[in-house]
Protein backbone atom coordinates (compact mmCIF):
# COMPACT_ATOMS: atom_id res chain seq x y z
CA UNK A 1 0.00 0.00 0.00
CA UNK A 2 1.60 3.70 -1.15
CA UNK A 3 3.14 5.29 2.10
CA UNK A 4 0.40 8.26 1.97
CA UNK A 5 -2.43 5.87 2.36
CA UNK A 6 -1.39 3.76 4.70
CA UNK A 7 0.10 6.50 7.44
CA UNK A 8 -3.27 8.34 6.51
CA UNK A 9 -5.49 5.68 7.61
CA UNK A 10 -2.95 4.72 10.25
CA UNK A 11 -2.85 8.17 12.36
CA UNK A 12 -6.44 9.22 11.70
CA UNK A 13 -8.42 6.15 11.83
CA UNK A 14 -10.56 6.54 8.86
CA UNK A 15 -11.51 3.73 7.04
CA UNK A 16 -11.55 3.74 3.50
CA UNK A 17 -13.82 1.72 0.98
CA UNK A 18 -13.44 -1.62 -0.64
CA UNK A 19 -12.52 -0.52 -4.17
CA UNK A 20 -9.98 1.87 -2.88
CA UNK A 21 -8.61 -0.85 -1.03
CA UNK A 22 -8.11 -2.83 -3.73
CA UNK A 23 -6.73 -0.66 -5.51
CA UNK A 24 -4.28 0.25 -3.15
CA UNK A 25 -3.12 -3.05 -2.41
CA UNK A 26 -4.45 -3.85 1.10
CA UNK A 27 -6.90 -6.03 -0.35
CA UNK A 28 -6.17 -8.92 -2.98
CA UNK A 29 -9.92 -9.72 -3.79
CA UNK A 30 -13.91 -8.34 -3.59
CA UNK A 31 -16.49 -10.52 -3.38
CA UNK A 32 -19.75 -9.46 -5.28
CA UNK A 33 -22.78 -9.82 -2.38
CA UNK A 34 -24.61 -12.50 -4.72
CA UNK A 35 -21.27 -14.43 -4.15
CA UNK A 36 -20.45 -16.81 -1.42
CA UNK A 37 -17.72 -15.46 0.98
CA UNK A 38 -16.37 -18.92 2.18
CA UNK A 39 -16.89 -19.99 -1.96
CA UNK A 40 -14.80 -17.38 -3.35
CA UNK A 41 -11.88 -17.73 -0.80
CA UNK A 42 -11.79 -21.55 -1.41
CA UNK A 43 -11.16 -20.58 -5.09
CA UNK A 44 -8.62 -17.68 -4.44
CA UNK A 45 -6.41 -19.93 -2.17
CA UNK A 46 -6.61 -22.84 -4.86
CA UNK A 47 -5.64 -20.47 -7.54
CA UNK A 48 -2.72 -19.24 -5.94
CA UNK A 49 -1.46 -22.95 -5.27
CA UNK A 50 0.61 -22.08 -2.43
CA UNK A 51 2.35 -18.96 -4.60
CA UNK A 52 1.17 -16.50 -1.43
CA UNK A 53 3.88 -15.22 0.35
CA UNK A 54 3.67 -14.22 4.24
CA UNK A 55 3.46 -10.89 5.05
CA UNK A 56 6.85 -10.90 7.34
CA UNK A 57 8.79 -12.35 3.64
CA UNK A 58 7.26 -9.42 2.31
CA UNK A 59 10.07 -6.68 2.53
CA UNK A 60 8.55 -2.90 2.77
CA UNK A 61 8.74 -0.78 -0.76
CA UNK A 62 12.09 1.44 -1.21
CA UNK A 63 9.71 4.39 -1.89
CA UNK A 64 7.60 3.93 1.27
CA UNK A 65 11.52 4.05 2.94
CA UNK A 66 12.61 6.86 1.28
CA UNK A 67 9.32 8.87 2.14
CA UNK A 68 9.64 8.21 5.71
CA UNK A 69 13.98 8.76 5.06
CA UNK A 70 12.61 12.16 3.77
CA UNK A 71 10.65 13.41 6.39
CA UNK A 72 6.75 11.81 6.10
CA UNK A 73 6.34 10.13 9.54
CA UNK A 74 7.80 13.81 11.27
CA UNK A 75 5.18 15.26 8.96
CA UNK A 76 2.56 13.13 10.02
CA UNK A 77 3.16 13.64 13.72
CA UNK A 78 3.32 17.48 13.59
CA UNK A 79 0.03 17.33 11.68
CA UNK A 80 -1.41 14.56 14.39
CA UNK A 81 -0.12 16.78 17.16
CA UNK A 82 -1.63 20.09 16.01
CA UNK A 83 -4.90 18.00 15.54
CA UNK A 84 -5.43 16.11 18.49
CA UNK A 85 -3.59 17.85 21.18
CA UNK A 86 -2.27 15.90 24.00
CA UNK A 87 -3.20 12.52 22.19
CA UNK A 88 -0.49 10.05 23.20
CA UNK A 89 -1.20 7.60 20.33
CA UNK A 90 0.08 9.79 17.26
CA UNK A 91 4.15 9.61 18.65
CA UNK A 92 3.62 4.77 19.23
CA UNK A 93 2.54 5.30 15.84
CA UNK A 94 5.43 6.89 14.40
CA UNK A 95 7.51 4.55 16.65
CA UNK A 96 5.95 1.31 15.43
CA UNK A 97 5.93 2.32 11.28
CA UNK A 98 9.69 3.54 11.73
CA UNK A 99 10.06 0.04 13.41
CA UNK A 100 8.67 -1.83 10.63
CA UNK A 101 10.41 -0.03 7.56
CA UNK A 102 13.95 0.34 8.81
CA UNK A 103 13.92 -3.28 11.61
CA UNK A 104 16.89 -5.55 10.50
CA UNK A 105 13.59 -8.32 10.78
CA UNK A 106 10.05 -8.60 10.48
CA UNK A 107 9.93 -10.07 14.77
CA UNK A 108 12.07 -6.49 15.52
CA UNK A 109 9.21 -4.55 13.88
CA UNK A 110 6.75 -6.55 15.82
CA UNK A 111 8.46 -6.32 18.92
CA UNK A 112 8.32 -2.95 18.69
CA UNK A 113 4.81 -2.32 17.36
CA UNK A 114 3.66 -4.91 20.48
CA UNK A 115 5.54 -2.61 23.18
CA UNK A 116 4.03 0.69 21.49
CA UNK A 117 0.77 -0.90 22.00
CA UNK A 118 1.20 -2.06 25.41
CA UNK A 119 2.24 0.96 26.51
CA UNK A 120 -1.11 2.79 25.03
CA UNK A 121 -3.02 0.16 26.51
CA UNK A 122 -1.84 0.81 30.33
CA UNK A 123 -1.60 4.67 30.13
CA UNK A 124 -3.76 6.92 32.00
CA UNK A 125 -5.79 7.76 28.95
CA UNK A 126 -6.44 4.75 28.03
CA UNK A 127 -8.05 4.17 31.01
CA UNK A 128 -9.70 7.47 31.01
CA UNK A 129 -10.93 7.14 28.15
CA UNK A 130 -12.60 3.22 29.20
CA UNK A 131 -14.29 5.09 32.11
CA UNK A 132 -16.02 7.24 29.99
CA UNK A 133 -17.14 4.35 27.41
CA UNK A 134 -18.54 2.75 30.35
CA UNK A 135 -20.00 5.34 32.12
CA UNK A 136 -22.13 7.15 28.73
CA UNK A 137 -23.61 3.00 28.72
CA UNK A 138 -24.03 2.79 32.73
CA UNK A 139 -25.92 6.50 32.25
CA UNK A 140 -28.61 4.76 29.97
CA UNK A 141 -30.03 2.25 32.28
CA UNK A 142 -32.19 3.30 34.56
CA UNK A 143 -32.64 1.04 37.81
CA UNK A 144 -36.06 -0.25 37.95
CA UNK A 145 -37.32 0.58 34.75
CA UNK A 146 -39.66 -1.67 32.61
CA UNK A 147 -38.51 -3.05 29.56
CA UNK A 148 -40.59 -1.38 26.93
CA UNK A 149 -40.35 2.16 28.34
CA UNK A 150 -39.54 4.66 25.81
CA UNK A 151 -38.13 7.74 26.67
CA UNK A 152 -40.20 11.16 25.72
CA UNK A 153 -38.85 13.66 23.14
CA UNK A 154 -36.96 16.54 24.96
CA UNK A 155 -37.84 20.27 23.68
CA UNK A 156 -36.15 22.31 26.03
CA UNK A 157 -32.86 22.37 28.72
CA UNK A 158 -32.19 24.31 31.53
CA UNK A 159 -28.61 25.11 32.29
CA UNK A 160 -28.20 25.93 36.21
CA UNK A 161 -24.88 27.36 37.57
Amino acid sequence: MPFPDALGMIMTGMPIDAKKAKKTGLVDELVPKDKDLVDAACEFALEKNGKVRPISKIPPPKANKIMAHGGGLDMALLQASKAARGMIAPESIVKAVRAALFSETFQEGVDVELGEFLHLVMSKESAGLRNIFFSERSALKVIGAPKDLTPLPLKKVGIIG
